[in-house]
């Protein structure tokens, strides 16, 4: 590892956070300020000069459209076990999906 690599790394992202570029989810960076929003995520705001601040749409859920205002849960009988989904899988014969 180049520490010093890593430093201007994580300095980087310290300074697009605090300028809120991008906001870190649980476990991973959740959202970015775009033109707009591709499928699989959701307009979380609208910030000056009309970009689009994108959000993930959660586990269980998905947007198949561009610029959604929110993500849609899976129906029963389908699953999107992933943030980010753009469209729910069908579950396999036996198998269900569990609620969060």
């Amino acid at each position: 590892w180049d520490v010093a690599e890593v430093e201007r790394q994580i300095a980087s992202i310290d300074a697009a956070i605090a300028g809120g570029s991008l906001s870190v989810g649980t476990t991973v960076l959740s959202s970015a300020v775009e033109s707009s929003c591709p499928a699989g995520t959701f307009v979380a705001k609208t910030v000056a000069g009309g970009s689009k601040v994108c959000q993930l749409c959660p586990t269980g859920h998905y947007s198949g459209t561009v610029n959604s205002a929110s993500c849609t849960a899976c129906a029963v009988g389908y699953a999107a076990g992933s943030r980010g989904m753009a469209a729910c899988d069908i579950c396999v014969a036996g198998t269900y999906a569990a609620s969060e």
